[in-house]
């Protein structure tokens, strides 16, 4: 939005009185006419002004111009030197009067020195030849000499040091305009103005003398000065005095002036965006930036693009340059001027290189030093006219995307890691600290569960608690088996009986030993010993109750056998049980099938039967649904088949020899054939020969259809027409007859000699012999009958002669022709590729002869083999088409042989029939022998083996009438009890079992007593321990006797201690329990019980935060440094390529024409060899255009005044260095500006008031003078309204103590600096040099030795570190002369001084300041020279010049803040020997001596000496997760140290280098406060790792989360890292974003003859063509012509509307090829045009005949592509015309209404510039600007912009329209969108958290919908809007939306339309 100005409110009485006398006094001091004013009031110094011989002043004035002339002193009588001779070639010499030989070089030199310096400074030129004086007596009768002309000069040096020349510099000569001030002011007398390009100075001189002529008390002399002078506060006075209302009437002026009590002042007052809001406030996306910008200097930009005024704090090195170039840059942008200003040139030139480094140099404007130049700047301004920078790319819409999301990400993260969880009152971070202290108690972890997302802070302290309490009753875990009553069964809040315990163990004990006695009792009698177990004793009652059951036929003996004799019987049983069934089971099934006579089937038959399916012999086989019947059958007509075939073969050659193909070997196929062509010889139509030639058809096809159509059109037009005219009417020209009769023989032509003579030819024709109105009426239709005759006859003449005798012209039979054509495409067809043409012509040809008996062949063949084929057919299915392919004698063969195999198959269907009495299909045949065949081998098999089955078996064995139950159990019985005694026994154990005497149920009663007391002892513990028990007590009786003695004796004292355990556990059980049963499972000793519990409460918490918070998504170290690593590559392409949208922007302000006043004046001056126009004049002649080529000023306060009209504003007014500027010297700039921005720091040097009044002797106690301040900044600062911004990154000193000091002691500690990666060199850091120098008083007042000692440290550090630049410093002038002196004199035996002293660059070239000039400017390295000290005698006085003064500090301040590298203080005392006690502090009033003392204590002893914080050594990790770090890094044998950094930004562990000692081989950072105290992504995860780097650290970042989650794993990278590092390895990369092609930056001649962009050529007289569905056959003055009419109108108004009814009747004549557009067109097109519509709307007429679509104007401005396209103007409409006048205009910027004229002619191609042409122009303009569009200012039209012309800025509109586009657009879908999402989040309401408005804040609607969609989840929102009914209301439901399809890409619609799919809602079609 364009800054407006602030509104002037009413001032009281009091203030406007205070606000004049301040106005006043500003001027008063801007202008010093008392005697300290040397242009005034010129007198000689001792060494800074020559005396010039006045001699030859014009041949000198002329050769300075040319040449470079010697400069020669005078010669005195003594001098040891003679005098040096004249030039050899000829040149002019200056002769100095004042100045010897001898002392000359030394003035010189002192000249040059201050002149460079002054230029290097303030950027404008001192040193001048002063030509011709006035000598004048001043109000006081004083004398006074002044200067008349000022020409300047430059001097350089030629051959050695002495020798010295001068040269005229091209800027232009000057008149004193002090003098001229002075002569008006107190005389009236105005001075003749200087001529630029004259050199008659005498002639000047003697106009000089005649305007003073009137004061007797004036002389003009002829004398010549060589001197520096400072005249150019004399502009600022006069613009100031000139220009009075306005400065005073000026809000901002008002508010600086009066402070508080300006009426404006609070509307100056703004909310500043804090530094962790700036990507909220304007995400750095949207921002123009075209440098890096931290938070605090995004501030500043923010503020200044909304157009805020506000102060910018800018101590050293924090980059008030490069925040100036992103302002300027910003504002350029958004269609802001600037006005950049400063005193010191090197800040102009450092901001001016910055903008120029990223191409936005054409459109700065330079107005200050060299290139002020006349001819330079018309060069600029010339330059910015016709040429256009163009960007070849820049960055696209798609990175942008994509660094939002990545910066969001980011930026959630981090706040994610940090904010304070409200349940737990704890960080994410500070729950990983814990964990760390807790790493070594691992092994157990929490299932996740979201609800440990609950866990508050009194349940974690309830937990801790609680696993102390468990630990202490621990021994259930640790002392394992050996705790007996381990796991008994509790129940929550009951209490345990101990003794009922102890007595159950005690019964249970006695009821086992009773069990053992009887047990070995059982044994003993059966002679085997079994286990003691439990199921031991239930094996014994079992043998017990075998013997007992023993059957009556089992065979002891079976006994004794080995199992594999009872297997062996046992399978012998099982087969022949098996074989007995499977007999049994086949004589039932054939009884089922076969009937009762299945016992007579002879199954041998079945092998007749194999070949059935067998198709590899004849190709076909019977299929298994044949009955036998069937099969009979077919055998008998395959018998009966070859005789048939041998008539048809017969026949069919027959037809063969005739039809020319099938003679030999005829198939049934080719019978067919052959029998259809033989029928067709029976149609009445025969072709003719030729029409059997297939490529013919086509041809012949086209020609019937043709001439069908032809001659019936005729027949119909001779019906019509035949009872008016006769055929002779054929020879007229009808066509032209009816013309003529409808257009030429009405009215009086009906009498002309031309209608008799066709009235005549008429009725020649007539049948009537009339050529009445009736008759004429029937021409058309007469025309249209001789046209269908005329068409006719050229189609006989090309088609007739195909279709031969068939063709009679209108007696044609075309049906006839139509049925021979098809009998020719027939025969070809059926004849295929065995066409024979004449043999087919032939037989069937109209000219051919054909055999009698061929249809009567053809017709009985046909009947053959259609009744052939079907039975063929019928029987053999898909087989046919083989078959009736073979030649019939194979087909004859084949089924002889076919019969014959089927008759083995015939024969055993009819046995199986007969047996079974019904017909069977041949599948069930074949199944009932099988299964006959079956039944007899079994049989078989059973006989066989009976004998060897009886001797195996026994006589229990009776083959099929075997008892199987009573053989199977005896054999069972056996195995029983073999299974038992565990296989065959022993004969006497055998027999044994036939007389026991204990019983199975006295066993079985004794083990039922030791069951019954076993469970009531085992039920009181857990199932799991229970189970134990069982098996240990069972396993065996005798130690589980033991067991239970055990147990009876310890219940006492292990079950409450159980007790106790099991409650505690029960509390853990809710949340914590598989915790707990894993320290169990690993049997942790009990003093990690709470800890290990505290840990994975801690994780799991850990774990559902990382699930559950969205923000930590991404948190595995690839991905973070990924992502980081996706966005610091995307940010600084997104800086990098940032200029190339400024580019665009201003280019789209820039002028598309040369049409404007302005444009040609600055085409003109550009022009000019010389005699330019002054550079005020021409900036005022052109000012309304500069605003769109320059939008950047860059001017000094003085060049303000001196080029710019006081009406030029700009938006804001920029200072640099503002501490540097008078308030009196700013404000001729402020009053010019809406918006205020002053930059600069308090803390530094306040101006030098170069020969300027000062206000110091103002009475103190005087409440009506005005406020004092010494400084621009100090005065806005103290304004009270203006707020201030402060930048805080100190980004210069690559040794952090360079700045610790000032940081401390000036700055209170808020620079926020870096460390370097290393911490000792030779070019780092700060040194101090005490030196045994001796301090001039008195004389000199230098240090001689001082100087030389600074000398030795210039050359070395010029030796050692040539590539370092370099700067002196000293604390007095008398210093620097003495350093410089010294240099020379050293120079002259060490080249590389010499070479160092010609290195003047302004920003990087060597110099020798003192301390009032150094401010701005910065080096390597700086070295100071104190040069105050004890002097010869040892007294050391503590005066320290400049430092002595009030608020001395800051000078020193401005001194130690120079160095990038390194700082070495050369002095001659030490700080101990300054005796002053005085705490130094940023008192505005303190001296700099305390600061002084303290700053070199601090340069000898370092940090120390300042006594705040601890050191490197001593400080300590800032978290336990660090401190863990710490101990890994120090574990892997590396020293590190914690907390690296002095101030602001701590290093939070650095690994000192283990071979390069004094560096740091590597910085870790984790992830911890440091890392995340910024709250900007670009900050945190940018510029300050990239600062880092740039001071030489290698980093590491290790990230909280994955060291808690994976400490292994991060251990390891860590240490890869670190050996990385020290091996200097390349580090590691991640895949970065594509790099896009670099940006390629083009100059461009603009080419303005060429047609505007806004223009679109229009069609020539050509027209648009004609479509197909144009074409009606009817003239265009028919009603039948409408339809086509329509559709050609139509199609003419889409592409042409709004257009002219003449020029749409012109493209009908051109398109249609109509001679005239008569009434009759024209009434059929109007009527078609009152109906017509185009895309469904109407057509609308206006009564100037515009033809215009409703709801549309005119888009576009249509110009002729060509001569032939050019429009009347009449033609165009007025809405077009007017489009032209104002894209013009906008084109040009400003325009007369001649330039419009000429332009709009130019642009439609209009030769003359007729009344009409100047008439609808006028008209054009006179509509715009009663429209507003444009504005009329006197003379000049502008293009109406509302706010700029309420503010009166010459700035465009903060978004001016694009120029290039057309000035309506379609709607924007983007903005449809954010409107669309915004009223979801409306109805959405309380169902949304921050979270996801602060994203859509941040990304914008389309952006975070992409975020949203780009997810690998949907968000658990989605579900609740569809819970509740509101999912219309969703991201998703957006997305899917066919009007934003164009936003997203087809895979993002994808993904929300599946999302929508699995809610269950369905896409619509």
């Amino acid at each position: 939005m364009t800054a407006s100005r602030h509104v002037p409110q009413l001032l009281t009485r009091d203030a406007e009185a205070k606000l004049n006398r301040q106005l006043q006094a500003w001027k008063s001091a801007l202008v010093a006419v008392d005697r300290r004013q040397r242009l005034v009031y010129f007198k000689h110094t001792k060494s800074a002004s020559l005396q010039v011989q006045p001699s030859r002043l014009r041949e000198l004035w002329e050769a300075l111009g040319s040449v470079e002339v010697a400069v020669r002193g005078t010669a005195v009588l003594g001098e040891e030197s003679e005098r040096r001779p004249l030039p050899r070639d000829g040149r002019v010499v200056v002769e100095v009067t004042n100045k010897s030989e001898k002392d000359l070089p030394a003035s010189l030199r002192r000249l040059d020195q201050v002149s460079q310096q002054t230029f290097a400074d303030r950027g404008f030129w001192s040193l001048y030849l002063g030509i011709g004086f006035l000598s004048w007596v001043d109000a006081d009768d004083k004398p006074a000499d002044s200067p008349l002309l000022l020409l300047p000069v430059r001097l350089s040096r030629a051959g050695d040091a002495s020798h010295w020349t001068l040269a005229a510099t091209e800027d232009d000569v000057v008149l004193n305009p002090a003098l001229g001030l002075v002569m008006e002011q107190l005389f009236g007398i105005a001075l003749p103005p200087a001529d630029i390009d004259s050199t008659d100075v005498e002639g000047y001189l003697r106009q000089v003398a005649t305007a003073v002529a009137g004061d007797h008390r004036m002389q003009v002399t002829q004398r010549a000065v060589l001197t520096t002078f400072s005249f150019h506060k004399e502009a600022i006075y006069r613009d100031l005095q000139e220009n009075g209302e306005a400065v005073l009437a000026d809000p901002m002026v008002q508010v600086l002036a009066l402070g508080p009590d300006a009426p404006s002042g609070q509307d100056y007052a703004f909310d500043t965006a804090t530094y962790d809001d700036v990507d909220r406030v304007l995400p750095p996306e949207q921002m123009m930036s075209i440098l890096d910008a931290d938070s605090t200097q995004r501030r500043c930009i923010i503020a200044a693009r909304d157009g805020k005024s506000f102060v910018m704090d800018g101590p050293p090195g924090t980059g008030k340059s490069q925040t100036i170039a992103n302002v300027i840059a910003e504002l350029m942008a958004v269609g802001k001027s600037v006005l950049f200003v400063s005193e010191k040139a090197a800040a102009l030139d450092v901001v001016r290189n910055r903008l120029s480094a990223k191409r936005l140099d054409p459109f700065i404007l330079e107005l200050h030093s060299h290139a002020a130049t006349r001819k330079q700047v018309a060069g600029q301004l010339h330059s910015a006219l016709t040429t256009r920078t163009r960007v070849s790319t820049g960055f696209s819409s798609a990175q942008r995307s994509s660094l939002v999301a990545d910066r969001t990400q980011l930026t959630e993260f981090a706040a994610a890691m940090n904010e304070q969880r409200e349940l737990l009152g704890q960080s994410l971070f500070q729950v990983l600290g814990r964990t760390t202290q807790l790493a070594a108690y691992t092994g157990v972890s929490v299932p996740y569960r979201e609800e440990w997302l609950d866990l508050r802070e009194h349940e974690l302290a309830e937990i801790r608690d609680r696993g102390v309490r468990l630990s202490r009753v621990w021994d259930p875990v640790t002392a394992g088996p050996d705790f007996l009553w381990r796991d008994l069964d509790i129940v929550p809040g009951s209490r345990v009986d101990v003794d009922d315990l102890h007595r159950r163990a005690h019964a249970a004990a006695a009821a086992g030993a009773s069990l053992v006695d009887l047990v070995d009792a059982v044994d003993t009698e059966i002679g085997r010993s079994f286990p003691r177990s439990h199921d031991a004793v239930r094996r014994r009652i079992s043998l017990l109750a075998l013997a007992e059951q023993r059957p009556r036929h089992a065979p002891v003996e079976w006994l004794c056998l080995d199992g594999a004799a009872l297997s062996e019987k046992r399978a012998r049983l099982v087969a022949r049980k098996q074989a007995v069934e499977e007999f049994t089971a086949a004589q039932a099934e054939l009884e089922g099938t076969a009937g009762p006579r299945h016992g007579a089937l002879e199954s041998e038959l079945v092998v007749q039967t194999e070949g059935l399916h067998d198709n590899g012999r004849f190709g076909w086989a019977v299929g298994d649904a044949v009955v036998a019947s069937e099969v009979a059958q077919l055998v008998a007509w395959l018998t009966a088949l070859p005789p048939r075939l041998v008539e048809i073969d017969q026949h069919a050659r027959r037809l063969g020899v005739d039809l020319g193909f099938g003679a030999d070997g005829p198939s049934l196929e080719v019978a067919h054939r052959l029998a259809d062509l033989a029928a067709l010889g029976t149609s009445a139509a025969r072709p003719l020969n030729e029409w059997f030639n297939p490529h013919l058809h086509a041809a012949l096809a086209e020609s019937e259809a043709v001439l069908r159509t032809l001659v019936a059109t005729v027949r119909e037009r001779r019906a019509s027409i035949d009872e008016v005219f006769t055929p002779a009417a054929l020879e007229l020209d009808l066509r032209a007859l009816h013309r003529r009769f409808a257009e030429s023989h009405t009215g009086f032509g009906r009498f002309s000699s031309q209608a008799r003579a066709d009235r005549r030819a008429l009725k020649a024709v007539t049948v009537t012999g009339k050529a009445n109105a009736e008759v004429r009426a029937r021409l058309e239709e007469a025309a249209a009958w001789q046209q269908a005759e005329r068409a006719l006859s050229n189609g006989e003449q090309e088609r007739a002669a195909g279709l031969g005798f068939y063709y009679r012209s209108v007696d044609t039979d075309f049906d006839r022709v139509s049925a021979a054509l098809e009998v020719a495409r027939r025969a070809v067809q059926i004849a295929g590729r065995d066409l024979d043409v004449p043999a087919l012509a032939n037989q069937l040809g109209a000219d051919g002869q054909p055999n009698p008996l061929l249809s009567a062949i053809g017709i009985e063949l046909r009947n053959s083999v259609a009744q052939l084929w079907g039975e063929v057919h019928q029987r053999f299915g898909q087989f046919t088409n083989h078959l009736t392919g073979l030649p019939l004698v194979n087909l004859a063969t084949w089924a002889e042989n076919l019969a014959k195999a089927l008759e083995p198959v015939q024969q055993a269907s009819d046995h199986v029939a007969t047996i079974v009495g019904r017909d069977l299909p041949l599948a069930e045949v074949r199944s009932i022998l099988v299964a006959a065949a079956g039944r007899d081998a079994r049989s078989s098999a059973i006989l066989e083996a009976f004998e060897a089955d009886r001797n195996e078996l026994g006589p229990a064995y009776d083959g099929l009438d075997t008892d199987w139950v009573d053989l199977g159990g005896s054999l069972a019985w056996a195995e029983s009890v073999q299974a038992l005694l565990g296989g065959k026994t022993e004969p006497l154990v055998a027999r044994s079992l036939d007389s026991l005497t204990i019983t199975s149920a006295e066993l079985e009663a004794r083990l039922r007593a030791w069951s019954e007391h076993r469970p009531a002892l085992v039920e009181v513990f857990v199932p799991a321990r229970r189970a134990e028990l069982i098996s240990e007590l069972a396993s065996d009786l005798a130690g589980a006797t033991e067991l239970l003695r055990d147990m009876a004796d310890t219940a006492l004292d292990q079950v409450p201690v159980f007790e106790q355990y099991t409650r505690q556990r029960a509390w853990f059980a809710v949340k914590l329990g598989m915790v707990v049963d894993e320290i169990v499972e690993q049997a942790r000793p009990a003093d990690q019980v709470a800890p290990l519990i505290e840990r994975a409460v801690l994780l799991a918490w850990v774990d559902a935060i990382v699930r559950t918070d969205e923000r930590l998504e991404r948190h595995s170290p690839a991905d973070r440094d990924a992502l980081v690593e996706h966005f610091r590559g995307l940010d600084a392409q997104l800086v990098e390529k940032r200029f190339a949208d400024v580019v665009d922007a201003c280019n789209a302000l820039r002028p598309a024409s040369l049409h404007s006043p302005a444009a040609a004046t600055i085409k003109r001056e550009a022009m000019k060899k010389s005699r330019h126009k002054p550079i005020r004049q021409l900036i005022g002649e052109t000012a309304g255009l500069l605003r769109h080529l320059k939008p950047c000023f860059m001017m000094s306060p003085l060049a303000v005044s001196q080029y710019l009209p006081s009406d030029m504003r700009f938006d804001v007014v920029i200072f640099d260095e503002a501490s540097q500027v008078l308030p009196w010297d700013a404000i001729n700039c402020i009053y010019r500006g809406s918006a205020l921005i002053v930059a600069g720091d308090q803390r530094q040097l306040p101006p030098t008031n170069f020969f300027g009044s000062t206000d110091d002797d103002v009475a103190e106690d005087d409440e009506s003078a005005p406020d004092s301040f010494g400084s621009v900044l100090d005065l806005a600062k103290a304004a009270g309204t203006i707020p201030s911004l402060g930048l805080d990154w100190h980004y210069r000193s690559q040794h952090e103590s360079l700045i610790t000091y000032s940081n401390h002691r000036v700055y209170e500690g808020r620079l926020h600096t870096f460390p370097g990666a290393t911490f000792a060199a030779d070019d780092l850091g700060i040194e101090s040099f005490v030196v045994e120098g001796v301090y001039q008083r008195g004389t000199t007042r230098d240090n001689p030795v001082e100087a030389e000692a600074v000398v030795d440290r210039v050359l070395h550090h010029a030796v050692q570190n040539r590539n370092l630049s370099m700067g002196v410093i000293t604390f007095s002038a008398a210093q620097e002369d003495a350093v410089l002196a010294a240099l020379e004199r050293r120079a002259a035996t060490e080249p590389v001084l010499g070479r160092l002293l010609t290195r003047t660059d302004r920003l990087d070239g060597f110099f020798v300041k003192s301390l009032e000039n150094v401010q701005g400017d910065e080096r390597d390295i700086t070295i100071f020279s104190v040069g105050y000290g004890p002097d010869a005698d040892g007294k050391f006085t503590m005066n320290f010049g400049p430092l002595n003064k009030k608020s001395g500090w800051r000078r020193l301040n401005v001194a130690i803040t120079r160095a990038r590298r390194k700082v070495e203080v050369v002095s001659s005392f030490r700080a101990s020997q300054i005796t002053n006690d005085e705490f130094p502090a940023p008192d505005p009033d303190q001296g700099g001596i305390p600061h002084l003392k303290a700053y070199l204590d601090y340069a000898a002893r370092g940090r120390t000496a300042l006594a705040v914080g601890a050191v490197d050594g001593d400080a300590a990790p800032e978290s336990p997760f660090e401190e863990d770090v710490l101990d890994v890094v120090r574990s892997m044998g590396y020293q590190a140290t914690p907390q690296v950094g002095s101030a602001g930004y701590r290093i939070d562990l650095a690994v000192t280098h283990p071979e390069r000692p004094g560096e740091y081989v590597l910085g870790i950072e984790c992830d911890g406060a440091q890392y995340h105290s910024a709250k900007s992504a670009r900050d945190r995860d940018r510029l300050r790792q990239q600062v880092l780097e740039g001071l030489g650290w290698r980093m590491h970042r290790i990230w909280g989360l994955t060291w808690v989650r994976d400490r292994n794993g991060s251990i390891r990278r860590l240490k890869a890292a670190i050996d990385a590092a020290v091996a200097d390895e390349p580090i590691p990369t991640v895949p970065q974003p594509r790099v896009a092609a670099p940006v390629e930056v083009i100059e461009e001649e603009i080419d303005f003859d060429a047609p505007p962009a806004w223009a679109v050529p229009l069609p020539s007289a050509v027209g648009y063509g004609r479509t197909r569905s144009e074409y009606s056959g009817f003239a265009p003055g028919a009603a039948e012509s409408r339809p086509a009419l329509r559709a050609y109108i139509e199609r003419v108004l889409r592409a042409e509307a709004p257009m002219h009814r003449d020029r749409l009747l012109e493209l009908l004549r051109t398109d249609w090829d109509i001679g005239r557009a008569g009434a009759l067109i024209q009434s059929n097109v109007d009527w078609v045009l009152s109906r017509v519509q185009v895309d469904g709307l109407r057509v609308i007429r206006d009564d100037r005949d515009f033809l215009s679509i409703a709801g549309r104007t005119a888009e576009t401005v249509r110009v002729p592509a060509d001569d032939d396209a050019v429009r009347k103007v009449g033609h165009v409409p007025p809405a077009e015309l007017d489009l032209a006048v104002t894209s013009l205009v906008r084109d040009a910027g400003v325009m007369t209404d001649e330039a419009v004229l000429t332009a709009v002619r130019n642009l439609y191609r209009w030769r003359r510039a007729g009344a009409d042409i100047q008439s609808a122009v006028s008209a054009a303009v006179l509509r715009v600007e009663r429209a507003g569009v444009v504005l009329r200012r006197g003379s000049d039209l502008v293009v109406g912009d509302p706010a700029r012309g309420q503010s009166g800025t010459w700035a465009p509109s903060a978004a001016p329209a694009p120029r290039r586009e057309a000035a309506f657009a379609p709607p924007d879908p983007a903005e449809a969108f954010r409107s669309r999402i915004a009223s979801g989040v409306d109805a959405a309401g309380s169902l949304l958290n921050d979270w996801y408005r602060e994203r859509l804040d941040a990304l914008g609607a389309v952006d975070f919908a992409k975020f949203i969609v780009g997810r690998a989840e949907p968000l658990r929102l989605l579900r609740r809007l569809d819970q509740e009914d509101m999912i219309e209301h969703s991201v998703e439901w957006a997305v899917v939306d066919p009007d934003f399809a164009s936003l997203f890409s087809r895979r993002e619609i994808a993904v929300a339309r599946q999302r929508l799919m699995d809610l269950g809602y369905e896409e619509q079609p």
